[in-house]
């Protein structure tokens, strides 16, 4: 699989339409992995209300190549940076498939804190992670 596998159209038609709706309280940006020239992942970052909660939420993908090497660890460390010292989040989640062992690791090595998502409901059942910004 790679990024394109749905055809360039509709990740572009993905790129266009959040591109349209972003404004300052609540946007979605996406950032491509390129590992040696090659593009590997995508992270986004998501934010709702982010005037009034400050909180973000993040989300990611990588090539079945590419797991298992870090790199999802250094994307994610990289958004939270970007969220904390850059936006000045206060809270940032990161939702994971139950059963994601890969996932939920990189975000207890981040420093998320798990809680069962009562947003969605089965058959996806994912897990909820929250991280609080780090004490100045």
């Amino acid at each position: 699989m790679t990024l394109l596998s749905s055809g360039p159209g509709g990740l572009l038609q993905c790129l266009w339409r959040e591109l349209g709706q972003w404004s300052p309280g609540s946007w979605t940006l996406t950032l491509v992995t390129v590992v040696a020239g090659q593009a590997v992942g995508l992270q986004r970052l998501f934010a709702v209300q982010f005037l009034v909660r400050r909180e973000v939420a993040n989300g990611s993908w990588l090539t079945a190549d590419s797991r298992g090497k870090g790199i999802g660890t250094e994307m994610r460390a990289a958004v939270l940076q970007l969220s904390f010292a850059g936006l000045g989040a206060t809270y940032a989640r990161s939702d994971a498939q139950e059963g994601n062992a890969a996932s939920i690791a990189v975000s207890r090595k981040l420093g998320y804190a798990g809680q069962l998502n009562p947003e969605v409901s089965p058959p996806r059942l994912p897990t909820a992670h929250r991280r609080r910004a780090p004490a100045p």
